[in-house]
This record gives structure tokens, C-alpha cells and sequence, in this order.
């Protein structure tokens, strides 16, 4: 089998991986993408071998073809940089128990496929051994007949009828446990020849559906790649996982948390490396820890597919395992983009950017802590090129401006009361922001500027909350007239005054049937068309926080029906800059966006059948 061995540029052996690190770890503005070290290896494991050296297995064979292949391959490197093809250390002929045509589960024999699949070198209880799956599902163990990790190796035993990616773990007592699809759980016996014991399904702790956030309900660390690693004393169940975000399939890592037993209770299930597919996390001879990668061929946005590489890892606290900012690993603008250096130190969430009166930019935005009372509130940014920020400090605060924001009934008296998701319109000679209360029952304010400048004062031309709920956005037709739209796709024509509505609200659906989104919605118009975009989770509860759109010729609908616009870019808010081009803020939600909780501008477009189109130009940087 022709290889073709490439570097890992970034990966020098400098980098240190094990220093302490927060949960949330972001590109550097000089990361790399990561490159394929081996190509034609997917489901790639590392074995640490006490001879010295690294060995690398998995599966050889095209995935598209079911991964069929004539049997087991072998690297070998010193450096984890520079990896020498040892070729095929088993060939798939010499599995006796394939031969004898025992019964296999799930399989009809006149269609039987030949292969391994997932296969991995371990060094346990003094030898070496390989367990694989073949590729319609069931499980064997080989041992090496001369000791060394090279081979040759003997077709030790069949371990199950059925089951895909085994791995093995030997514990500080001596036993060895056989995990395999992703989450079962068997201690084998001492001649690692078969079970001791039934088989055990790791259930982490059950993650209940949000209802407000629409996340699914979690009883799985993964479906594919399970394995057990030991990090900081605790027992960690590592797994695959592949889930429908960012509008494509993602095979994504995961790891989940023993307290204590081998078999659990588990905590949930946390994100650790997007788009690696079945992987596998290990500890170099410096003790720095590693994930292989190998992006899965339905997933869009990995960064190479049907190839291997490495990803430095960062440990952080609770146990929290995050790839090193040294290295981006999606594809796309958004992937490798960077917040906006002036403010990069800046806490922003729900960031709104409007044009000014004097052509200038102006920028608002959720601050966490500074927009609490008593002394915080709303603060503003200006630029006259996206790039470079000034701040003009408070034009709003809880105990200068505040009427009836502060005396309302809470319904959660010890919550700290905030303002957040403020957008900023510039309307009608002067500008307008709303922004939405913490507290329960959420409301959302409406403020005016009484001067026509940005700096206010500002004034309550409503003199109570504009609407129940919250992410109000104000959206002014060509015809002069004004749209009030919140949460996840309500809307409403506005008095001449703003004083308050004109008509009864209605609420927008996708398609006449789908809701736009769950909140953060925004109006525009461009290219003839009204443009309404909203935001969702998709993934898991700590999945992709994306932004969704729908077209249509009338300002109340119908529209068409929902489509994906961007990954990471929830909540954000579109604009037409001075320059005529239209952007679109990001601040990213979730945990892998590489601007989180920071502010973000991508240059977008529509083409002719109006798909979104992020442009590969870098703002800010």
C-alpha cells in the first residue's frame, strides 16, 4: 500500500501541552491548520512502547467501500513528526476463526466483506497485542509470537461475535479491560483469551433536554472509538460521536468523567477535539497528552478526511482535555478567524453594529459583569473601519438612567438582574437600542437617544417594557415603515412614534410551518429580498451555537423555508457597511468558536439563489 508521509508543521517538539489551561481554548493569531502525517489511515491509535518507540495502527482501506482491506499495518516514528511504513504486520487471511465460517452477527454471509477496521497496538501485562474488528463486526485479539511490537503476530482468540473498535486498558492492579463500540466495558481474563465477565454499557450521567434551548436528551459518551484513558487519578471514557451541526454531519471527540469505579457513575459527556472522528487521546514519554485525528468523510468541515494526524492537547481544569491553540482543525473562514485585535480582551456576547449618523461605526454588546447594577449598564464602541475600536464608555446605567427597570417584580429575587443581547438601530435622525432584562419574566427595554447622538442622553419613549421576552431588534422598511422583532421570530409594526405597536403581532415561521430559530433574530433587506435570520443550537448541549436564515418578497412573509447561513455565528447581527459590502457579527456561543464570548466580523453575501456566502476576507485581525 503506497504512503505518502507528510509533516505536521506545527507540531514541534517544543510545544509543552500539559501547563494549565482554561476550558475554553482558542487559536493563537499565528495557529496553523493541522496536516495529514499518514495518508489512507483513518481510525488512527498511538501505542507508547517501552522499547522507545511510537507505533501507529488503524484502518487502511477507502471508507467509502466499507473500509475493506487485506489486513493490519504498522508505523513506527521516534518524534511523533516522522512516521517509517513498517507494511502489513497481519494479514487478514490468517484470522482461523474467519476461515471456519463461524456464525457473525448482523451478517449475511453471501455478501460477507473482508477487513480490519480500528485496530490497536497495546503493551499490556508484558506483551504486545492487537485487537481489531473485522469490518462486518465482531472482535479478535492477536499476539505478537516474537515480543517485539513488529511481529509477527498469531491470531490469539475471538473475543466477541460481534462489536467494532476495541481498545485495551490495563489498570494499576494488573487487570485488562476490553472497551468497544461507545461505551462497552469488560474485564477480559488473565490470558486476555476471552470475557470474564458480561459486558457492561458506560451510561454517563443523563443530560435532560433544556425545553428554552432545544438540546437533545444525552445516555451516550459516543457511538464509536470508546476508550479508557487515567488523567489526574480519574477514570476517562473517551468516545466518538457523530451529530448533525453547523448544517452537515460532525464526528466529533468526547470524553466523560469517573468520580471513581472503572465502570462509573460517569459525569456527562464533554467536548474535547470537533471533527476527529474515531480517535484516540494518549500520553507522550514527556507527558504531554495527544489525540490522533482523522476527519470522518460525511463531515464538511474536517480539515482532512481519509488521512492521520496529531493534535497537541491542553489540560485544563476538571479534568478537561482541549486542543492547543497552536493548531485550527475546521475548515472554513469562521474556523480559522480571529476577534477583532482592538477589543480582543473585551468580553462581548450578542455584538450589534449600526452605521452612525456621521458614517461611522457604532457597536454594542452583552458585557457580563459591567452591565450589572448598580454602577453598570450599557456601554458603546466606535470605528470608522471595523478595525480599530474606541470606547465612549457608559452611555446608559442602572442607577443614572434606569426607571421602572429597577422596580419590576422578580420572580428570582437572588439572580443578579443584567441587561444583555442590546441592539443598536440608527432610525428616523437618532439612534435606538433595545435590550433585555435577566431577571424573570424576562422583558425587554426600548431606549432613544434625545439628542440624536450616540452618546444619548437616552430616553424610555415607551415608559415600560417594549415586549415580554427578549433580543429585541428594530428593522425600518424602505417605505419608512418600522418592525419590532423578538425571541426566536415574533414581530410587529410600530406606532409612528415608537411609542409602542401598531397592530397585533404575528409570528414568523419557516416554510409556513418551522420556528426561525429559538432567539436572536435580525431583518434586513438586500438584493431586493427581506432576509431574516435567528438563532439555534444544533449538537449536543455543548454543540454549535449557528445561524439560521429564510428569505422572502414581503416584509410579513411567507418565507421560504429554513436554511443553515453559519457555524459558531448564533445571535449575530447583519449590516451593510459603509462600503456598500454587507458583514455579520460573530461572538460565538459555543465552546469551539475561536472568537468565544470575544467580537467577531466576517464579510458575507448572497449569490443569485441566495445561499449565504462568507467571504475570505479577515477583519480586525
Amino acid at each position: 500500500m503506497k504512503q505518502k508521509l507528510l509533516f505536521i508543521f506545527i507540531l514541534g517538539l517544543g510545544v509543552t501541552c500539559t501547563s494549565t489551561a482554561q476550558f475554553l481554548v482558542h487559536p493563537d493569531y499565528d495557529a496553523k491548520p493541522i496536516l495529514p502525517l499518514v495518508e489512507g489511515l483513518t481510525h488512527p491509535h498511538v501505542c507508547v512502547a517501552p522499547n522507545g518507540w511510537y507505533y501507529l495502527t488503524g484502518t487502511v482501506g477507502d471508507p467509502k467501500n466499507n473500509f475493506q482491506n487485506d489486513g493490519i499495518y504498522l508505523w513506527r516514528s521516534k518524534d511523533l513528526n516522522n512516521w517509517q511504513d513498517l507494511g502489513k504486520v497481519f494479514d487478514v487471511s490468517e484470522i482461523t476463526w474467519q476461515k471456519r465460517g463461524e456464525p457473525v452477527y448482523g451478517t449475511n454471509h453471501s455478501k460477507r466483506r473482508s477487513g480490519c477496521r480500528g485496530a490497536e497496538l497495546h503493551f499490556v501485562k508484558g506483551e504486545y497485542y492487537l485487537v481489531y474488528s473485522t469490518v462486518y463486526q465482531s472482535i479478535g485479539i492477536l499476539k505478537s509470537k516474537t515480543g517485539d511490537a513488529e511481529g509477527p503476530y498469531e491470531d490469539w482468540s475471538k473475543l466477541l461475535p460481534w462489536g467494532y473498535d476495541p481498545s485495551l486498558f490495563e489498570d494499576e492492579d494488573g487487570n485488562v479491560y476490553l472497551t468497544w463500540n461507545g461505551g462497552y466495558i469488560a474485564r477480559l481474563s488473565d490470558d486476555l483469551k476471552a470475557l470474564d465477565e458480561s459486558p457492561k454499557a458506560i451510561i454517563p450521567e443523563i443530560f435532560p433536554s433544556k425545553g428554552w434551548g432545544e438540546y437533545p436528551v444525552l445516555d451516550k459518551v459516543g457511538t464509536a472509538g470508546a476508550h479508557i484513558i487515567k488523567l489526574n487519578g480519574k477514570y476517562c471514557l473517551v468516545a466518538s460521536d457523530l451529530q448533525h451541526r453547523m448544517g452537515t454531519w460532525c464526528d466529533d471527540q468526547f470524553l466523560s468523567v469517573s468520580d471513581g469505579d472503572i465502570y462509573g457513575p460517569y459525569h456527562r459527556r464533554e467536548f474535547v477535539v470537533p471533527h476527529a472522528a474515531h480517535s484516540t487521546i494518549f500520553k507522550d514519554r514527556e507527558g504531554n497528552w495527544w489525540s490522533t485525528f482523522a476527519g470522518n468523510v460525511d463531515d464538511s468541515y474536517a480539515m482532512f478526511t481519509g488521512a492521520t494526524g496529531l493534535i497537541p492537547l491542553v489540560e485544563g481544569t476538571r479534568y478537561h482535555l482541549k486542543p492547543s491553540p497552536k493548531v485550527i482543525l475546521e475548515k472554513g473562514v469562521i474556523g480559522s478567524m480571529h476577534p477583532v485585535k482592538s477589543v480582543k480582551d473585551i468580553f462581548m456576547r450578542d455584538p450589534s453594529i449600526c452605521v452612525g449618523h456621521d458614517g461611522a461605526y457604532y457597536l454594542v454588546s452583552t458585557l457580563g459583569e459591567p452591565s450589572q447594577p448598580p454602577h453598570g449598564g450599557l456601554k458603546m464602541w466606535r470605528s470608522t473601519d471595523l478595525e480599530n475600536w474606541d470606547a465612549l464608555g457608559y452611555i446608559w446605567n442602572w442607577d443614572k438612567n434606569a426607571t421602572w427597570q429597577t422596580n419590576r417584580k422578580r420572580d428570582e429575587p437572588n439572580r443578579k438582574e443584567m441587561l444583555w443581547a442590546p441592539e443598536i438601530s440608527y432610525i428616523n435622525g437618532t439612534y435606538w437600542i433595545c435590550f433585555s432584562h435577566s431577571l424573570t419574566p424576562r422583558v425587554t427595554s426600548l431606549i432613544k437617544s434625545s439628542t440624536g447622538l450616540p452618546e444619548g442622553p437616552f430616553i424610555d419613549p415607551v415608559g415600560g417594557p417594549i415586549s415580554d421576552g427578549i433580543d429585541g431588534f428594530l428593522f425600518q422598511d424602505e417605505d419608512g415603515e418600522v418592525y419590532y422583532l423578538w425571541g426566536g421570530g415574533q414581530m410587529v409594526k410600530m406606532k409612528k412614534d415608537m411609542s409602542g405597536f401598531a397592530e397585533e403581532p404575528i409570528t414568523i415561521l419557516a416554510g409556513s410551518w418551522e420556528k426561525m430559530g429559538y432567539e436572536g433574530c435580525c431583518l434586513i433587506k438586500y438584493k431586493g429580498k427581506y432576509i431574516l435570520t435567528a438563532s439555534d443550537h444544533s449538537g449536543d448541549h455543548n454543540g454549535t451555537y449557528d445561524l439560521m436564515y429564510a428569505i422572502s418578497d414581503n416584509v410579513e412573509g411567507p418565507y421560504s423555508e429554513r436554511r443553515f447561513a453559519a457555524g459558531h455565528a448564533g445571535h449575530a447581527t447583519l449590516f451593510q457597511g459603509t462600503d456598500n459590502r454587507l458583514y455579520c457579527t460573530v461572538f460565538g456561543s459555543d465552546s469551539y468558536c475561536p472568537v468565544h464570548q470575544q467580537l467577531g466580523i466576517i464579510e458575507v453575501d448572497f449569490d443569485e439563489d441566495f445561499n449565504f456566502i462568507i467571504k475570505n476576507t479577515k477583519i480586525g485581525y
